[in-house]
């Protein structure tokens, strides 16, 4: 007996939907993501014991300071203790490295204090030491210690969003406090770029209070253009230190480019900096 024209679509999606269903059961489901006790590891093995903890009297508002220890023991010819303190962003946990470590140090990822290595990696700061006091040597940093899919050592994802042409090879820094004179929102992030035999700096910062930005730029020597929507100001001029400066203020943040005194070469990183703006990382 012949099928019924009418049923002949529906049998035939029923059946593709049978199928799908098959293969989306049939496929296997994703590994659940590694603990970080199992996702750290020395010498390809993972640490004998393991503890955490939140850092004792911690202030919820103090989002620049570790708010949590992870400890781990390596055993082995020698015992070797890791402590990862953990801070609330990365880019905080790059800033605390910054500020201790010197520019090669920077570069290399890593510093030495006293016996420990200290080092970044996303948002902790390690400290790793012999138990036995003797120094652990440097190159066994990079040679042991993995975080499972990760790299080592890396930038908050934040310098990403800048140019790299003519970029200062580890200029990278975070300003969590004051910049340009002034107290900002947030930490501002900057970079250095090649300006001739000198440097300048292009910088990058999440969003800012709109009064307080247009009194900063009343200090300034320029010009200021908007059609004062409450969205969007640029100014180009100088600030009181006669310093060029380029600013750009946005709902979404505040970047800029200044200490370049060939204003051409000042204008086309400005210009770059706004192009890569769509590459900063959403919140």
């Amino acid at each position: 007996m012949q099928k019924p024209l009418a049923l002949v679509p529906i049998l035939v999606l029923f059946t593709i939907a049978m199928a799908l269903d098959a293969c989306r059961f049939g496929k296997e489901p994703e590994a659940p993501p590694l603990p970080l006790s199992q996702k750290v590891s020395w010498g390809g093995k993972v640490a004998a014991t393991y503890s955490d903890s939140l850092i004792v009297g911690e202030d919820s508002t103090q989002t620049e300071s570790p708010f949590r220890i992870r400890e781990f023991s390596f055993v082995g010819a020698d015992t070797l203790h890791l402590r990862l303190f953990e801070y609330r962003q990365p880019y905080y946990a790059y800033a605390a490295f910054q500020s201790a470590a010197s520019p090669m140090e920077l570069a290399d990822g890593f510093y030495r204090n006293h016996t420990a290595l200290i080092f970044h990696h996303g948002r902790f700061i390690g400290d790793l030491q012999n138990v036995q006091g003797s120094l652990v040597p440097a190159e066994f940093l990079k040679e042991n210690l993995a975080f499972a899919g990760e790299d080592l050592f890396s930038n908050p994802k934040e310098f990403d969003a800048f140019p790299l042409l003519g970029r200062v090879p580890h200029s990278e820094r975070v300003i969590t406090r004051y910049f340009l004179g002034r107290t900002w929102q947030g930490p501002v992030f900057t970079v250095s770029y090649r300006c001739h035999e000198d440097s300048a700096t292009a910088f990058r910062a999440f969003a800012q209070d709109f009064q307080a930005v247009k009194g900063w730029m009343d200090e300034w020597q320029g010009k200021r253009d908007t059609l004062d929507w409450g969205r969007e100001i640029h100014f180009q001029g100088w600030d009181e230190f006669n310093r060029p400066l380029i600013f750009w203020l946005f709902s979404e943040g505040a970047m800029g480019f200044y200490g370049c005194f060939d204003p051409k070469l000042a204008q086309e990183c400005a210009k770059k900096m706004e192009k890569t703006a769509v590459l900063w990382p959403k919140p």
